[in-house]
């Protein structure tokens, strides 16, 4: 039995879980509570939050921090701290309201005037509407900015090129005016489009932030928050600090950066004086006069806007990488501390690159970006195999523990290592999340706990080691760049496998680039770091990066399989040589081209991969998720995540000795499998969202939870009686380290108790309802035989108890319980506790919906929903 195993069984979890804690400028007794609150939920992290408090990095925040890590380290946890001084980050706390302009972020522009007809001469003024803003927002970013927030305007917007291009590509060139001056252009006859190629500060409402892509804006945030925070606490370092955290970096600021912006009119460009310098060397010294093709919409210059799409964005998230991510990574990394965050916009840009320097890989809340940071935790060498994700909050009170255990089941299954929930706050939430805790309002905190075990036990198996991935699907992020035809997904197919059972890493191009920093071999075969693979696919594309074509080359010359999807591409990006075009796609001679709908079919008969589902008639077959894993010990995780329950048979090729784990009850059992040529066959069934381990070792027999048999014979208790617990009391309530006592809970003021059947009726008597609902019998036995209770439903989180003793806590029905273990002779005291969200009483307060909306009846119900099943014998 592997240490691991051992220590999950004796009650031992990791530390996995480091929820987002805002301050606001507090008092003393209440941070500490706060973080007491933490440590209780299990647990022995937190990111400390600053963004709303007062005086980040002020004789203030130094205070409070001190309070943070003495209460940390007298707990035995660690903190992260977010390195923002608002959201977005990245203000150098306040350093850049009084730095020079040059470190402030700059976006690249374009004026673009449309003209048809015959020829004749234009006069205008280039300077009136530059720079331009999108038409629709244009008016209210003018008088915005100047009038209603009173930011900085910068005085140093510049027209870098002024030139006119016809549908032929013929291009002529204009000297650019000075301010005040009148152009004049001189239209040729035909189609012409005058563009004012130049670079603003002045698109964003708040204009005090970080150029990623210039390494001395950056090195301001280092000097201003980091060096700050060493400088006052070196010896916590690597100790009570566990490192920083950067959330919601952001490139232009405009209106948010995404390469789909490539070949729109408006768009603003993120640029650098490093970048410009990167394009001249790529362009030439015209390269001013190739940038038109970043806003061109038309079909007319594809190869070439395709050239250029690509070079700027490989030059811009090559810049953010090296300037952003690693200038930070690499001092925490000389600090003796770790770097992790997470940013829509520079995942967008490029998901593996522009995070190469964190220490795990980055997720935010959806699915794709999972697989996109599990496979960057494998690949590249420093991260080992560390992943993370925000997770939680975001779909405000009405998110129970039932909707967040879905949710963490759905990422531990792709493979997601390290979670940070949002959020913890002393104050309520201005933004509609579901607030942990919520000031002792949140009446599901009580169950929260179990919930948090529950992941870091999961998390505990899949830390250590590798996981295993049958195919290695190709990250087409240039080919979005380039927009050259109908650019494929490499996400979409891994979802595709994913339905059949079959693991997949995304890998970029990069690691066929830079295969001595990614540990690539292509030799015997496709080996990234850790990671080994049957078949590499390559999403339908147009054009190939040059390292992808070689490798392709390379691999298929030994035999290895290489399938295009759909089609083989026609053109390598960034080549302009014919010669050396034709050159590189001889190379993919010697691969496939499988349609789509083929992939898994083709996979399964030709023995690539990992694991053979056969599924009963009456299951889904999509529904069952499956991450093979090696490590102390080795393991198959199968996550069901279907509505409806999963039959079936799983075939692996391992033929060791194995039993199962149940995470969630933290209990071993007996795995029935049978032994064939192929490996092992395991019969499973799994009820809605239940997740179970196949753990591929020996444990000894006497470990094994007895399986769980309901009774046979009804049993009628008495009467049920229910009695609620308001928000109020609750709060009193939940803040006990234990499980309340019958008596704790009476003595906090419990609404008036009344006799009930079930289906309970409760949120129709009383709909604007949050709290706890208990319920209580009583019945008698003469002697101790087994007791089962199932109740078929309830909203939301369940915990029973058994003569003042809990019995467990449950998030997803069915419920069931063995009341064996603390039967007594005569009467029992059978109690359950059911916790609402706080969606109800969140509605409630919502004063101005019951007068300018009728009130509607619930969504959902509230305690027992379902029957209550108690049977004996």
């Amino acid at each position: 039995m592997s240490s691991t195993i051992e220590s999950l069984l004796n009650g031992k979890t990791g530390k996995h879980i480091f929820p987002i804690l805002s301050l606001h400028g507090e008092d003393e007794e209440t941070i500490r509570s706060y973080i007491g609150i933490i440590d209780r939920a299990n647990c022995k992290g937190l990111v400390l939050d600053g963004r709303r408090h007062p005086d980040f990095c002020g004789p203030n925040w130094w205070q409070d921090l001190d309070v943070v890590l003495e209460e940390a380290q007298k707990r035995k946890m660690r903190v992260w701290i977010s390195d923002g001084l608002r959201c977005p980050g990245g203000a150098a706390n306040t350093a850049l309201r009084s730095a020079e302009p040059k470190l402030h972020r700059q976006a690249l522009v374009a004026t673009m005037l449309e003209y048809k007809g015959h020829a004749r001469r234009i006069i205008l003024d280039l300077w009136k509407d530059f720079p331009p803003h999108p038409k629709s927002f244009g008016l209210f970013m003018k008088t915005a900015m100047k009038t209603v927030l009173g930011t900085q305007t910068f005085d140093d917007d510049e027209i870098l090129a002024v030139y006119a291009v016809n549908g032929e590509g013929q291009l002529q060139r204009y000297p650019v005016p000075e301010k005040g001056e009148d152009f004049i252009f001189d239209k040729p006859d035909g189609d012409w489009t005058l563009y004012a190629v130049g670079t603003t500060r002045n698109l964003s409402l708040e204009k005090d932030y970080l150029n990623l892509a210039d390494t001395d804006s950056v090195k301001l945030l280092i000097d201003t928050v980091y060096e700050p925070h060493y400088k006052r606490y070196p010896k916590e370092f690597g100790k009570s600090i566990a490192g920083f955290f950067s959330d919601h970096r952001t490139l232009t600021g405009a209106f948010g950066f995404d390469p789909e912006m490539l070949g729109q009119k408006f768009a603003a460009f993120p640029v650098s004086d490093e970048l410009k310098s990167e394009l001249q060397t790529r362009f030439g010294t015209n390269w001013l006069q190739k940038l038109y093709l970043l806003w061109d919409e038309t079909d007319t210059h594809k190869e070439a806007a395709a050239n250029v799409r690509f070079q700027y964005m490989d030059a811009l998230t090559s810049l953010v990488r090296d300037h952003f991510s690693y200038q930070i990574s690499t001092w925490c990394f000389g600090h003796n501390v770790e770097y992790i965050g997470c940013s829509e916009e520079l995942r967008a840009a490029h998901a593996f690159r522009t995070f190469e320097g964190y220490d795990m890989g980055s997720a935010t809340g959806s699915l794709d970006s999972a697989v996109e940071a599990v496979s960057a935790g494998a690949l590249e060498p420093h991260k080992s195999g560390n992943s993370m994700t925000v997770l939680f909050g975001d779909l405000g009170p009405q998110e129970g523990l039932r909707l967040e255990k879905e949710l963490a089941d759905r990422f531990l299954v792709r493979g997601i290592n390290h979670f940070i929930p949002r959020a913890f706050s002393p104050r309520p939430s201005s933004e509609g999340r579901h607030l942990f805790y919520a000031g002792g309002n949140d009446p599901q905190f009580g169950h929260l706990p179990a919930l948090f075990s529950y992941m870091n036990r999961c998390a505990d198996l899949i830390t250590g080691g590798r996981h295993v991935a049958s195919a290695a699907v190709l990250y087409d992020v240039e080919n979005r760049w380039a927009e050259i035809g109908k650019a494929g997904s490499g996400a979409d197919i891994v979802n595709l496998l994913s339905d059949s059972s079959i693991c997949a890493d995304l890998v970029p191009s990069d690691v066929f680039a830079n295969p001595d920093f990614y540990h690539t071999e292509l030799e015997e075969g496709l080996t990234i770091h850790t990671q080994s693979y049957r078949v590499l696919l390559i999403p339908p594309c147009d054009a190939l990066p040059r390292a992808v074509a070689e490798a392709v080359g390379a691999l298929t010359g030994t035999g290895f399989p290489v399938w295009f999807i759909g089609s083989k591409p026609t053109r390598i990006l960034g080549e302009s040589s014919t010669y050396e075009t034709e050159r590189l796609l001889q190379l993919l001679e010697g691969a496939e081209i499988v349609a789509l709908s083929d992939i898994t079919k083709k996979m399964l008969d030709q023995g690539l991969a990992d694991v053979i589902v056969s599924v009963a008639q009456n299951s889904r077959a999509r529904s069952l998720r499956v991450f093979h894993y090696l490590g102390s010990p080795s393991l198959y995780l199968f996550s069901n995540e279907s509505k409806l329950p999963w039959s079936g048979t799983v075939t692996v090729s391992d033929t060791t000795d194995c039993f199962l784990y149940d995470a969630w009850r933290n209990e071993a059992s007996e795995a029935a499998v049978s032994y064939t040529d192929c490996g092992m066959s395991l019969p499973l069934s799994l009820n809605p969202e239940e997740s179970i381990f196949l753990i591929l070792e020996g444990l000894d027999e006497r470990l094994f939870a007895k399986p769980f048999e309901p009774a046979k014979d009804p049993l009628a208790p008495s009467d049920w009686v229910r009695t609620i617990l308001t928000p109020q009391a609750a709060s009193k309530a939940i803040t006990t380290p234990q499980p309340a006592s019958a008596g704790s809970i009476a003595s906090a003021g419990l609404a008036a108790s009344k006799a009930v059947t079930f289906p309970d009726t409760l949120a129709e008597e009383i709909p604007d309802f949050s709290g706890i609902v208990r319920y209580e019998t009583t019945f008698t036995m003469e002697i101790n035989e087994p007791v089962t209770l199932e109740i078929t439903d309830a909203e939301e989180s369940v915990e029973v108890f058994l003569n003042g003793q809990s019995l467990g806590i449950g998030f997803r029905p069915p419920f069931c319980y063995n009341l064996q273990p603390k039967l007594r002779e005569g009467v029992n005291e059978l109690r359950i506790d059911v916790a609402t969200t706080m969606e109800q009483s969140d509605n409630a307060r919502k004063t101005w919906k019951s007068l300018f909306a009728k009130k509607e009846k619930p969504e959902k119900g509230c305690g027992i929903t379902g029957e209550v099943i108690l049977r004996r014998g």
